[in-house]
């Protein structure tokens, strides 16, 4: 036994209970609010703070999974822990009014404009951990407009790091490699980026750009230059008609948040851009392998740990500059100094430490890693900034890191087994660094490099030969066409298998390459719009180029529209047409209110006219504020003076935090609003309220069918029955239960569709925890026509999804031609996540198609309508188009995503029409033809009793015998049928008679 070690640990445990024995029996909410914060409260009365909640999610499970489910765990557990824990929190901040937005990376609430009232509420919940003033950080590069010597046209730091030699030895650059930056931007279009971009096709894409605060007003942009001096570290091109060549990897692709305003970073934008990171554009797909952070504050700050931590269990390697305090020890910034963090300090181009280059020792100890980790070329460093030019003056661990960035990128490419291994990573890194010398500020005890130094000076060069080492390369290029139009497609998606980390993304040509370790892949090309092509087995020979095209068919895609001018969640709108054509109220999407916040709902009714993109307020507000109620159309007993209705079924009070019962109505013809106080939704679980699933009403508009049915009070929570609402009935008594139609499984938030005379429920929640909700994939099928056959099941969903939007696409009666017999889901999630998911089901052959464009914005709780106008000349607009509206995109207060829709080609379908039968006879054989105006394709069906029938256009008949004969036809084509009903009279020839005599011979004699 260690005796020595027993009597510390026993020494340390009469110190605590000293201690502990020492603090005030109860803690006040003040203790757990920062001095700072309070004093900044006393001062000013009102200032933005950070909630931190105790919670935060294991992401343990994370480090065993592959790249993809790795990054989508890290996000569900994130959410579902941060929704928990924060839902008493926002629901007081609600009641104030007072602003927030939920980070779940750490679980925090940004809170905008607080009193010390709301922070000492907040600080006595349970749940919370702390509250702390915002803070702001830096990027503070060292400019000289005198540069020591000469600059090479190939950077000093790509020689010093042996990142050429690397390029030369391995023969990969960064292949399939995502990097991104936090930082004060980026031009994306710089000549030395360019080619590297990863949305080059649509640089403001969020899968690729953010820009938390808005700085750029919704473009791309780089307003200080040192995020575009960092990137072109990164992944500058080799290209050697450049003034220089920068980058350390440049065939990797890159993406960019801007988390620093100026020369000055924001908490906010930190913040932001760290859970943006994590699924950029709202996938976790999207998420880079790799970022840097060329920025910092004071050190000692655990802050932003719980960031990186994230960003660790997602597989994203964390590099950051060490900071710009030295020459002293101890100057370490944060988050650099983080044990989580790889910082790098910065050296010259003759291997001289820098003098601003901070030290360590770290508050964070040195165990596993000596701080900082490595040195890096960052004096005088040749990179690209703005407006296509290019500055060799930049100095500072701010320019270090993008160098150790770039060398994990390079690492990674030559040897997919590292990718998403950070601590393997370190280990490499500092294991091949170059052996540095002592430095100004000791060695920790194990003698593991030094304060100064770090491990060494980077050396991808040897990492390589170590990590990479007799691995040999084969190579595969090709292009990716329209495979209707020829064209090349930019910005696709390119990926080999096995080894799915590998990607190669199209320029703006078509043109990918990629290099790969041989062997047989199956190599996918995607890009959304279009439908994915997979080539199997295709074989990777050392030192081979194989070629390989792909050709896509393009399936259309979903538009981003402006915002709407009310922003709200959990709502549901409608498509409204009376069939008196358009009008001011006639043939417009109406919504009806909803949520604005976690507490929050507005009354306003408001319509959009498709032709002019426009909203208006109508003036007029629902006779109750709900949210999770649902909208349909309906002929009911005042149609004759009101026209059509849309009822409002049900919902959900967030102001009082009740399920309501309340059904109402509205008549945009009058603007007359109605609480229908004689027939309330029925359905109850343990005496409580519900919301229903999902309502629809019939093609004809004469009833509403609900099913399911969903509240959050009393087991078993969900409802499995269906509810039929007929206006033709009594007063009291139009809610009728269908006993014969339960649903196979109770569920609530169902994605719904009409199809002619059958009902479509797809997927919904089924299961609650008490914190979580389960989605199912079951698809169920009623026939209004029969509901004594009741629910029966069909194809279910590729995935389980809820609270979607689902759209049923038929010939309508406007005589539109579009897809028929097809359904769409759009949107929903897997509680509390969104996602972009778009399906399409054929019913005819009962199966789905998941290739189906996705929506940009990852949304749900959103409303969802389809538009059946048709304008013929422009295949492109709303007529005829799917369109979904706001809903919840990463939180429940606003903003909410703007709107978007998927245009559908059609044609105006002019009904068919008979206006003459032509027939000519000869004898007792007829031709018929027939003069028809109508849209094609047109259907004929000749039908002349006895003598058969036929579908030939023209198609000729023998009567056999003279007389009157009766034949119908009737044609039909998109726009209905018509009939003609007519009589052919025929006078066969009679037969011709043969008479046969006798032949007399004379005079012979036999």
């Amino acid at each position: 036994m260690n005796w020595s070690r027993t009597f510390r640990w026993i020494g340390v445990l009469i110190f605590l209970v000293i201690a502990l024995a020492a603090l005030p029996s109860v803690a006040t909410p003040s203790d757990k609010i920062e001095p700072a914060l309070l004093e900044k409260l006393a001062a000013e009365q009102r200032a933005d703070f950070i909630v931190r909640f105790a919670e935060q999610a294991d992401l343990t499970p994370a480090y065993s999974m592959g790249w993809r489910e790795r990054g989508e765990f890290v996000v569900r557990a994130l959410t579902k822990v941060a929704e928990r824990s924060q839902a008493a929190a926002k629901a007081y901040l609600d009641g104030r009014g007072i602003a927030y937005r939920t980070f779940i990376a750490g679980n925090e609430l940004y809170v905008w404009s607080g009193d010390l009232t709301a922070a000492n509420r907040l600080a006595a919940l349970p749940e919370v951990a702390f509250i702390r003033a915002t803070r702001t950080y830096y990027v503070d590069p060292i400019i000289s407009e005198e540069v020591s010597a000469t600059p090479h046209a190939l950077d000093w730091g790509i020689v010093d790091t042996g990142a050429d030699d690397f390029w030369a030895t391995f023969g990969v650059q960064g292949d399939g490699i995502v990097v991104a930056n936090i930082d004060t931007g980026v031009q994306w279009n710089h000549p030395a980026l360019d080619q590297a971009y990863k949305c080059p096709s649509n640089p403001t894409d969020p899968a690729c750009w953010y820009d938390p605060s808005n700085v750029c007003g919704g473009t791309v942009c780089d307003n200080n230059g040192h995020g575009t001096h960092t990137m072109g570290t990164m992944v500058g091109d080799d290209d050697p008609s450049l003034t220089y060549q920068v980058g350390m990897a440049p065939n990797a692709l890159w993406i960019a948040c801007k988390g620093c305003e100026t020369n000055s970073c924001s908490d906010f934008a930190l913040n932001a851009c760290a859970d943006w990171l994590l699924q950029p554009g709202g996938s976790p797909d999207n998420r880079p392998h790799v970022v840097n952070n060329s920025w910092g504050g004071t050190g000692c700050d655990t802050w932003y740990q719980a960031k990186v931590q994230a960003w660790r269990a997602a597989g994203i390697f964390p590099a950051f500059s060490a900071g710009n305090s030295g020459s002293g020890c101890n100057t370490l910034g944060s988050p650099g100094d983080y044990q989580e963090s790889f910082g790098s300090a910065a050296h010259d181009s003759s291997r001289t430490i820098a003098a601003f280059s901070s030290r360590g020792p770290s508050c964070f100890g040195h165990d596993p890693y000596t701080k900082p980790n490595i040195s890096a070329p960052g004096v005088s460093i040749c990179s690209s900034v703005p407006t296509n030019s290019w500055n060799c003056g930049y100095s500072g661990t701010s320019m270090a890191s993008p160098h150790s960035a770039g060398a994990v990128a390079l690492l990674w490419s030559c040897n997919p087994g590292l990718v998403g291994q950070i601590d393997a990573t370190f280990e490499a890194l500092q294991s091949t660094a170059d052996t540095p010398p002592g430095g100004n500020c000791g060695a920790p005890p194990d003698g593991e490099g030094n304060y100064t130094y770090g491990y060494g000076y980077l050396n991808v060069y040897q990492a390589g030969l170590q990590y990479c080492g007799g691995v040999e390369f084969g190579y595969l290029h090709g292009h990716v066409y329209d495979a209707d139009t020829g064209d090349p497609i930019a910005g696709a998606n390119v990926i080999a298998v096995p080894g799915g980390q590998i990607l190669a993304v199209t320029d703006p040509t078509g043109y990918y390459t990629m290099s790969l370790i041989p062997g047989v892949y199956d190599v996918t090309a995607s890009k959304n719009g279009y439908e994915s092509q997979t080539v199997q087995d295709i074989p990777i020979i050392t030192g081979t180029v194989t070629t390989q095209d792909f050709h896509l068919h393009f399936l259309g895609q979903w538009t981003l529209l402006p915002d709407n001018p009310f922003e709200y969640t959990r709502f549901d709108c409608v498509w409204f047409d009376d069939g008196t054509g358009p009008s001011t109220y006639n043939q417009k999407v109406y919504c009806l209110g909803g949520r604005t916040g976690s507490t929050t709902e507005d009354p306003s009714i408001w319509r959009f006219d498709p032709v002019t993109q426009s909203w208006t307020d109508t003036g007029h507000d629902v006779y109750e504020d709900v949210s999770n109620y649902t909208a349909n159309l309906l002929r009911d007993e005042n149609y004759a003076t009101q026209g059509l209705a849309i009822y409002i079924v049900g919902g959900y009070d967030a102001e009082t935090g009740t399920y309501t019962t309340v059904v109402q109505r509205y008549y945009p013809k009058t603007g007359v609003v109605q609480n229908l106080v004689d027939d309330p939704w029925p359905v109850t679980i343990g005496g409580y309220g519900t919301i229903p699933g999902a309502c629809v009403n019939t093609a004809d508009q004469t009833k509403i069918y609900c099913f399911g049915a969903w509240e959050s009070n009393a087991a078993p929570y969900f409802s499995a029955q269906t509810w039929e609402y007929d206006p033709a009935r009594p007063s009291t008594q139009r809610w009728q239960q269908i006993t014969s139609a339960n649903l196979s499984i109770p569920r609530g938030y169902i994605m719904a569709a009409v199809q002619g005379t059958k009902i479509y429920a797809m997927g919904g929640d089924y299961q609650y925890t008490g914190a979580d909700l389960v989605p199912t994939n079951v698809v169920e099928v009623l026939d209004v026509t029969n509901l004594a056959a009741g629910w029966t099941t069909v194809a279910p969903l590729p995935v389980a999804l809820s609270q979607g939007r689902g759209f049923g696409l038929d010939v309508d009666t406007l005589g539109v031609q579009q897809p028929v017999g097809k359904i769409y889901t759009a949107g929903g999630g897997d509680w509390p996540s969104e996602t972009t998911e778009a399906m399409e089901y054929d019913v005819a052959s009962d199966t789905w198609n998941q290739a189906f464009p996705d929506l940009n914005i990852a949304r749900r709780n959103h409303a969802g309508v389809y538009i059946p106008l048709c304008t013929p000349d422009d295949p492109t607009d709303l007529m005829p188009s799917l369109l979904v509206i706001g809903g919840r995109s990463g939180s429940d207060v606003p903003p909410y995503p703007q709107p978007e829709y998927f245009p559908f080609a059609c044609t105006i379908c002019e009904p068919v029409e008979i206006l003459s039968v032509v027939t000519t006879t000869e004898g007792c054989v007829v031709s018929f033809s027939a003069e028809v105006t109508g849209t094609e394709p047109i259907e004929f069906q000749w039908d002349f009793g006895p003598f058969g029938a036929t579908t030939e256009t023209n198609p000729i008949v023998d009567f056999q015998a003279s007389g009157t004969y009766a034949y119908t036809l009737t044609v039909s084509n998109c726009g209905g049928t018509d009939t003609w009903e007519g009589t052919v009279t025929v006078e066969c020839a009679p037969p011709k008679m043969y008479i046969y005599l006798p032949v007399v011979f004379k005079g012979y004699q036999p």
